[in-house]
């Protein structure tokens, strides 16, 4: 590509035709500013660029534009073009570079990314998925806009709130019109004009453009005679096609438009005599030396693509054509505009294309195009190797693995055709994706027999393949075996690119069986970035984050994964979801259950959508979450529904593991006999050679041998454990052995409802260590944001807002050193880290009363049995003593808290009121009532609660005292009258 071409994709085109600021439009962006993304949907013509361009213009150097086109949807090509638009010293030749571009993405602060022709890759899932990735790894003052003449599914893609502008902003009002004609003629419209311009065009700003161009040159009585004749699209299309010779050296607002206009669907009778001369005007350009616009300099893949569109529209698209597109664009023709052979009927060269880009074609195309194509073949050429494997393709997009391996298996079949090697080694990858491993061994032991004794290579790919079967399958040591096998074929090679990935099922299977050898990964991470494999470079950076998960080094865990996600969701969409997976176990640990579920439910749905079997392990890690947090009867349903398929797969590990969690919430149920199951699952993981997953399951385990009271077993595993964990570097498991088995119980405890208390050991901290009242509000004002960003100024503005701005720096610095000072001196298991312009607390949220009161509430309100709902409510009010932080109740920076808890615990009130009145004990809710109407004296619910209590006691004289001092309340407090039925008749 070109300099002068790349540079043009971050110049915005103005124009001259739609000049006229959209002052309503602009204010409405400027007050959304909570949202991080907005979503411009409107037809061509709509003023979508020029929009981007008064933002451009108000921002200056805060607003980065970018000109998507169908080149970018290679990612490769548009990741090394934002380095350029971030100006990033990218030189684009090693793909690992990438992270770089990333890192210097999330540094960035305060700025708007504005992308245009978003429809240009709206239906590429990997393109959007990167935007999504991207959108959600900035920090919250980056913003991003993206502009699209077609709509896109927001919902499945971006996980931010979003505000969408559509043709009704966009779109002229009638003093908009005003405005243009004054700017464009310099003279005022009389409304006759203007109502007549707005009902022919519904403000649509091309057509006004058009319109009022033709009311100048043919006068306004004119143009009304022509649309009594003719329809508003027949018009467009006639005048606007007499404006492209003359405007199109100028600008490509019109010429956006012709794609929009010329849809054989919308118009009729197309190619009348004045058509024709028209499409000759715009072939004579294609006659051009230069492929199709000589003259404009502006982004020119962007200008031929909208011919290219026009032309495939009209059926136009020929051999000669593609042939001269081939020729100019040469090695950088994207493997996206195969469609281009399509519609040229140029099946052979779609064939050659197929050979050498099959891997960007599957990547670039949805199942949709690639049924098209195998549809509009000629009968001939249906069974050519080529279509056989765009087939295989194209099923095992859709899921359809069986359909997908059978078109595989019939080109490995043909051992002279030139796909012979792509395909069966495709036709084992379908197998490993639906899960079938003995087929897979089968057909690579079939294909091992016929490969000649010299033919080296292949032979050790193929034995590393069976490694990666059994690697699978969770049988480590026979993975180790076939990679052993696979070195020894080849030892004789220097070649770092067909020793590595040998190399590294070595190391993972080293790693599986426990010897946590980090140098060795970063050694191989080494190798894989010098020859820039990215997919073997993915898998090492999954694997570091998994080691340094389990040696509980969390924060190297999470850089490794971010990393490897990053690189993931733009060239393997199977890592990354494994990546969502790792996460989400990492937060499972780190206790925070709601990111987790979500990950999870996430990885297993995308994981269906593609058909694998792989589905059941995030379904697994969920029904383990539910585990963590005692929703025992959930937990259950999950595993009962995976364990069907868990039993018929031939994924062995998460079989056992499936099984192993099963029994031991049979056992927690009165099963005691489940326990011998479980040791049995126990003995086949450690037979696999899965030593993590083996302690892992050890551990519930000896909790199920405590609940059935077998100490003998107890200490007979409990030795065998800790023998375990001292050989090997789990820490991660020595905490959850500490959970579990209930060794480290708590011992910090920090109280915010009612008097702000730390207990430690039993004994209540004196705050009184902590010099200055100040600091210790702001103590308080930290554990309210517990492992939550607290930006610098907010804090100021907090405690010390009318002070000079350095003097309150400087006293928010010494008091976050007292804080720490204060931590450290009494062993308090919290942080107080600077990141950037935030201040964070960091610390484990169980020690806090909030987290468990939240937790009791949300039980309360999902639990199926009213006596399971009553005792979390009970659990859940025992925690509230007194108001949120009453200590400081004339305090503003903790009002809001303070009502938010409030409010919480008026609807716990209430519920469990409702259950005693379900359950007949109407004495008991009555009293509940009361202290709820204390609490909130113009709760309508609890009223209404307490006549009804009364009623069924018969007790009308206490009815009217209650409706007396419901109306007395309302009046007071309100100075409303309460709702009908709580009025007193008079």
């Amino acid at each position: 590509m070109k300099k002068d071409e790349s540079v043009s994709k971050f110049e915005i085109f103005k124009g001259d035709s739609i000049f006229v600021k959209r002052e309503k439009l602009l204010r409405t962006f400027l007050n959304l500013r909570d949202k991080k993304i907005f979503f411009l949907f409107a037809p061509p013509g709509s003023g979508k660029t020029y929009f981007l361009a008064q933002i451009k213009n108000m921002f200056k150097k805060r607003a980065f534009y970018y000109r998507l086109d169908e080149r970018d949807n290679e990612i490769e090509f548009l990741v090394k073009n934002l380095a350029l638009c971030l100006e990033n010293e990218y030189s684009g030749e090693n793909k690992l570079e990438i992270s770089s571009f990333l890192q210097t993405l999330s540094n960035k602060r305060n700025l708007i990314f504005m992308f245009d022709n978003f429809h240009k890759i709206s239906h590429n899932p990997k393109v959007l998925k990167f935007f999504s990735y991207i959108t959600s790894y900035t920090p919250s003052d980056v913003y991003f806009l993206f502009a699209s003449r077609d709509e896109v599914d927001i919902e499945k893609y971006f996980s931010f709130e979003y505000k969408l502008f559509t043709k009704n902003e966009f779109w002229f009002t009638k003093d908009e019109i005003k405005k243009y004609y004054w700017k464009k003629f310099k003279k005022r419209i009389n409304n006759e004009e203007l109502n007549m311009i707005y009902e022919f065009t519904s403000g649509w700003p091309i057509a006004v453009s058009v319109v009022l161009e033709k009311i100048k040159e043919k006068g306004i009585k004119e143009i009304k005679e022509s649309f009594l004749e003719i329809s508003f699209l027949d018009f467009m299309e006639k005048e606007v096609l007499t404006l492209i010779p003359k405007h199109l050296k100028n600008g490509l607002s019109i010429l956006a438009l012709l794609p929009e206009v010329f849809r054989l669907s919308e118009i009729k009778d197309l190619m009348s005599q004045e058509d024709f001369r028209t499409l000759l005007n715009l072939l004579k350009f294609l006659k051009a030396k230069k492929l199709f616009v000589e003259n404009i300099k502006r982004n020119m893949w962007s200008v031929h693509s909208l011919f290219l569109q026009f032309l495939r529209e009209k059926g136009i698209m020929n051999k000669m054509l593609l042939k001269k597109i081939g020729e100019y664009y040469k090695n950088e023709f994207p493997a996206f505009v195969s469609c281009l052979y399509l519609y040229a009927k140029e099946f052979e060269g779609l064939k050659n294309l197929i050979k050498k880009k099959y891997y960007e074609i599957d990547v670039q195309n949805e199942p949709i195009f690639l049924r098209k194509i195998l549809e509009s073949l000629p009968p001939n050429m249906k069974d050519d190797d080529e279509f056989v494997f765009l087939k295989g393709i194209y099923y095992r997009k859709k899921g359809e693995y069986k359909k997908s391996f059978e078109m595989f298996s019939k080109i490995s079949r043909k051992k002279k055709s030139e796909l012979y090697f792509d395909a069966s080694f495709l036709g084992v990858d379908v197998k490993i994706l639906e899960g079938d491993f003995k087929t897979a061994q089968k057909f690579i032991k079939s294909f091992l027999k016929a490969i000649p004794d010299n033919d080296i290579k292949l032979k050790s790919a193929c034995v590393g393949r069976l490694g990666s079967i059994h690697l699978l399958s969770g049988e480590i040591k026979k993975a180790e075996k076939y990679y052993k096998k696979a070195l020894e074929i080849i030892k004789n090679y220097k070649n770092i690119k067909i020793l590595l990935p040998f190399k590294i099922g070595l190391a993972i299977s080293e790693k599986e069986k426990g010897v946590l050898n980090k140098e060795e990964f970063f050694s191989l991470l080494s190798q894989a970035q010098e020859i820039r494999d990215v997919y073997n470079y993915c898998v090492i950076l999954l694997n570091l984050a998994e080691l340094f998960f389990w040696m509980n080094e969390i924060e190297k865990a999470y850089h490794f994964l971010e990393k490897a996600k990053f690189l993931a969701v733009l060239y393997e969409e199977f890592i990354y979801i494994s990546c969502l997976e790792m996460e989400a176990r990492i937060k499972i640990f780190e206790r925070k259950f709601d990111e987790a579920e979500k990950l999870l439910k996430n990885a297993a749905l995308r994981l269906k959508e593609y058909g694998s079997v792989y589905y059941i392990s995030p379904y697994f890690h969920l029904s383990y979450l539910y585990v963590k947090k005692g929703e025992y009867e959930r937990a259950k349903e999950i595993l009962r529904d995976i364990n069907e398929r868990a039993e018929n797969s031939q994924i062995l590990n998460l079989k056992f593991l499936i099984k192993g969690f099963l029994n031991y919430l049979s056992v927690l149920d009165g099963y005691k006999s489940r326990v011998n199951e479980m040791e049995k699952d126990c003995r086949n993981l450690s037979k696999l050679g899965k030593t993590f997953e083996f302690i892992w399951l050890l551990i519930y385990l000896i909790k199920a041998l405590k609940v059935i009271g077998d100490e003998k077993k107890v200490k007979f595993y409990s030795k065998k454990l800790d023998s375990l964990l001292r050989k090997f570097n789990f820490k991660i498991l020595l905490k959850e052995k500490e959970e579990v088995l209930e060794e480290n119980k708590r011992k910090t405890w920090i109280q915010m409802f009612g008097e702000f208390k730390i207990i430690k050991d039993g004994r209540e901290v004196p705050l009184s260590k902590i010099k200055g009242e100040k600091t210790r509000k702001v103590l308080k004002f930290f554990f309210m944001n517990l492992n939550s960003p607290c930006v610098q100024d907010m804090i100021i503005e907090n405690f010390w807002r009318n002070m000079n701005v350095n003097k309150a720096k400087n006293s928010l610095y010494f008091t976050v050193s007292e804080l720490r000072k204060f931590f450290k001196e009494n062993s308090l298991p919290f942080e107080l880290v600077r990141q950037r312009d935030n201040y964070v607390l960091k610390g484990e949220e169980e020690f806090v009363d909030t987290y468990h009161f939240l937790n009791f509430y949300k039980k309360a309100f999902s639990s199926s049995s009213s006596h399971e709902r009553l005792l979390n409510v009970e659990k859940a009010l025992k925690l509230y003593k007194d108001e949120y932080l009453s200590c400081e109740r004339y305090s503003d920076f903790c009002m809001f808290k303070r009502d938010f808890y409030k409010e919480k615990y008026i609807e716990l009130l209430l519920l469990k009121s409702r259950i005693l009145v379900d359950t007949g004990k109407y004495r008991d809710a009555e009293e509940v009532l009361k202290k709820t109407i204390e609490e909130d004296p113009v709760n309508i619910e609890a009223y209404r609660l307490l006549i009804e209590c009364l009623k069924k006691q018969n007790r009308d004289k206490e009815i009217i005292k209650i409706l007396k001092k419901c109306n007395k309340e309302f009046y007071l407090r309100l100075r409303i009258k309460p709702p009908k039925d709580l009025r007193v008749k008079e």
